[in-house]
């Protein structure tokens, strides 16, 4: 599936979310570290998201999970509340290639980029990160981040939509041709 969505457009991720309990099992991190190993092309595309709370209570097994994946190669995501007060230099140095912080955070009540998001704006991209604004609610006050931010997910963006009845079958009569 991810190899059809990159090959549409080669920047395309999907964000994959990785707990303390899966950081401290051994056995749950050769299961995913084999997974991605087998599919190269794959893993390329697959970024796996931390919450910024879950990351201040990694134990040390947890960390070492963390250590073992980022020296793999692995690509990650930090999210939720107080990502962008972390160490961003630390950060980068494991591999955070994203920080998904809310939108709340970025912006003030008309939609500007608050003094505290530009200054966080420069900082990331000094580390050649990206930074996602979360949370989204309105395209009027989005738009006021165009061009500092260049992600965002949030209720701004169209609702899912309905999957087709046969969509399941679809793929299946596609796999076998």
């Amino acid at each position: 599936m991810l190899a059809r969505l990159r090959a549409r457009r080669s920047a395309t991720g999907i964000f994959v979310p990785l707990t303390a309990a899966t950081l401290e099992s051994r056995t749950r991190l050769e299961a995913y570290v084999a997974a991605l190993q087998a599919s190269p092309d794959e893993e390329a595309g697959i970024v796996l998201d931390l919450n910024a709370s879950a990351l201040a209570t990694l134990d040390e097994t947890a960390l070492r999970g963390l250590a073992w994946l980022a020296s793999l190669g692995a690509a990650f995501c930090l999210t939720g509340r107080g990502a962008a007060r972390c160490d961003l230099t630390a950060l980068s140095q494991l591999g955070f290639a994203f920080i998904d912080t809310p939108f709340a955070e970025l912006s003030d009540a008309t939609g500007r980029l608050s003094p505290d998001a530009e200054t966080l704006i420069q900082a990331v991209a000094a580390r050649n990160m990206t930074l996602i604004a979360a949370g989204a609610t309105d395209q009027f006050r989005l738009a006021g981040m165009t061009g500092a931010v260049s992600l965002a997910r949030g209720p701004a963006f169209a609702p899912p939509r309905a999957v087709r009845a046969q969509a399941e079958q679809v793929h299946q009569t596609r796999q076998v041709a």
